[in-house]
């Protein structure tokens, strides 16, 4: 199932005013939480597709790169929220890995808990491979968190990290923030994170050209997700992404502003506005497609 179709298919849908509706909000709040309520299947059948698209069986396990052009970006709230979305609609195993170096930890970011014993490295795994790979601790989803910097991994040991964790889990979701190197290189699918500036647009643009000599086939399907920082209409620089970067429609995904992504403070997925959820939801189903 092809998911740029299918939001396609929504992005026309809401400019006709029939696909913006609180029932639809409330059923992906449900599918992708996993609370199931009265009235799901009730939901919007473009919205049920997108799920479908999650949902899809995989031929073999898929690595996902979230990157950016910048930092301060959001790109580690966007793993973040397409990890959980994953690990929420799947049934197999999903992993979130940081593959940066020195930042806090995932897990205590998720838990909303800084006291709470952190997750394995990187550098953990790279190290005792399958012996130190997580638990589902969160809502299905396993963590891995960065490597300190008294001990980095190098490109080597990232590579038996992959191994490890393809080798137990459907989807591996890395975040590689604004210092990617050759790492997406080692990626099935690609996300871009920017903000809605001019100077975020080249950032972005540089990365995809990045991507496109690496590997074209790759390129062609990464998304972008356009994380806006504030509440402001940012019409204008979606327009000019897709101007300027002659991507698929359907392959930027607009991450609206919400007062429950506080940056570096902790993530509550149950806090998220709808339209949120929904962001993540499209970004889900485009790497899982």
């Amino acid at each position: 199932m092809d998911a740029s179709l299918i939001l396609r298919d929504l992005a026309e849908a809401r400019s006709r005013g029939i696909a913006r509706s609180q029932r639809i909000g409330r059923t992906v709040r449900a599918l992708t939480l996993g609370l199931a309520r009265t009235g799901a299947t009730e939901a919007a059948e473009l919205e049920h597709r997108l799920v479908e698209a999650v949902r899809a069986a995989q031929a073999r396990p898929r690595v996902v790169a979230v990157l950016s052009g910048s930092g301060g970006t959001g790109t580690t709230t966007t793993a973040a929220g397409i990890a959980t979305t994953l690990a929420a609609l799947r049934s197999d195993p999903v992993v979130l890995a940081d593959a940066q170096t020195g930042t806090a930890s995932l897990s205590a970011r998720l838990a909303g808990d800084r006291r709470r014993p952190a997750a394995p490295t990187v550098a953990d795994v790279a190290r005792h491979g399958a012996r130190a790979l997580p638990g589902a601790a969160h809502g299905g989803l396993g963590i891995v968190d960065a490597a300190p910097h008294r001990d980095p991994v190098t490109p080597a040991g990232l590579r038996r990290v992959l191994a490890a964790l393809t080798a137990g889990h459907a989807f591996v979701v890395l975040d590689l923030g604004d210092d990617a190197g050759d790492v997406s290189r080692l990626a099935d699918r690609a996300v871009v994170v920017t903000a809605p500036t001019a100077a975020a647009v080249d950032g972005t643009r540089r990365v995809l050209d990045r991507l496109w000599r690496a590997d074209p086939a790759a390129a062609g399907t990464a998304a972008v997700a356009v994380v806006c920082p504030e509440p402001a209409a940012h019409r204008r620089l979606v327009r000019r992404l897709h101007e300027e970067l002659s991507a698929d429609v359907a392959r930027i995904v607009l991450v609206p502003y919400d007062q429950a992504l506080p940056g570096p403070g902790p993530l509550d997925p149950a806090r998220l506005r709808p339209a949120t959820r929904e962001a993540y939801l499209a970004l889900a189903a485009l790497v899982a497609g």
